[in-house]
């Protein structure tokens, strides 16, 4: 942020233009080769996140709202892309998946137990969807909580819920979920059950299922269809 309007203050049109140079000249191969979600991931600081303490600067015109940000520090990826969620107080809903351990059977354990967040969302969307889509798709965010397990013969299983603001934006993102797995895949989903909400792809190696009911997302990726309709006998909504 100092680096930014020293810049913008003190230096000409040229002399930024050719900073900027410096900075883009010095860029790693190994960054420019990295997936699009791990370049997103190391640039968020100096992206999003300068452009959420430019927009605190500016409530106040002074860096008294920076300052307390430091004894006040966003709760989530959420409060940094926007920042007027950040003046409001809004806290990330809290998401926790069931033990499913018991349900997948013997030689299952769980590997970790987390939250992507909008921001993880939204650069894991961008690599198949239009970025206007994934923004949207990703915007609405409410809480979630994933998990990751092992099993035998190498199988493997992710279980997802994601919760939003509406169900209009659960809906919303879980369109973009399909079509950027369609993408990805090139295979097609299938619905099932009765009321549309919920699709299975089945893949030569992989299972994926989906759902929406109310405001909450479900996604599951299983290595076999038997392990994924264990976890969806535990997780999915009727």
């Amino acid at each position: 942020m100092s680096e930014m309007l020293y810049m913008i203050t003190n230096m000409s049109s040229e002399d930024q233009a050719a900073a900027r140079q410096a900075r883009q000249e010095g860029a790693s191969e190994s960054f420019s080769s990295a997936p699009h979600v791990i370049q997103r991931t190391f640039v968020f600081p100096y992206g999003e996140g300068l452009q959420f303490v430019f927009q605190l600067y500016r409530i106040e015109n002074s860096w008294d709202a920076i300052n307390r940000a430091y004894s006040q520090v966003p709760l989530s990826t959420e409060q940094i892309l926007h920042p007027e969620k950040y003046q409001a107080g809004e806290k990330p809903k809290i998401v926790e998946l069931p033990e499913l351990v018991g349900a997948l059977g013997e030689g299952w354990t769980e590997l970790t137990r987390d939250t992507f967040g909008e921001f993880f969302l939204l650069a894991y969307l961008e690599t198949d969807v239009p970025a206007e889509q994934a923004l949207a798709a990703a915007s609405g965010w409410g809480g979630d909580q994933y998990a990751l397990f092992k099993g035998p013969e190498d199988g493997n299983l992710l279980v997802s819920v994601t919760t939003w603001d509406t169900i209009d934006d659960a809906l919303e993102f879980n369109s973009a979920l399909m079509v950027f797995t369609e993408s990805r895949t090139d295979w097609e989903w299938e619905a099932v059950g009765e009321n549309g909400t919920e699709h299975i792809m089945e893949l030569p190696d992989q299972s994926i299922y989906v759902s929406v009911s109310e405001a909450d997302n479900l996604l599951i990726i299983a290595t076999d269809r038997a392990t994924l309709d264990s976890a969806r006998a535990v997780l999915a909504v009727k």
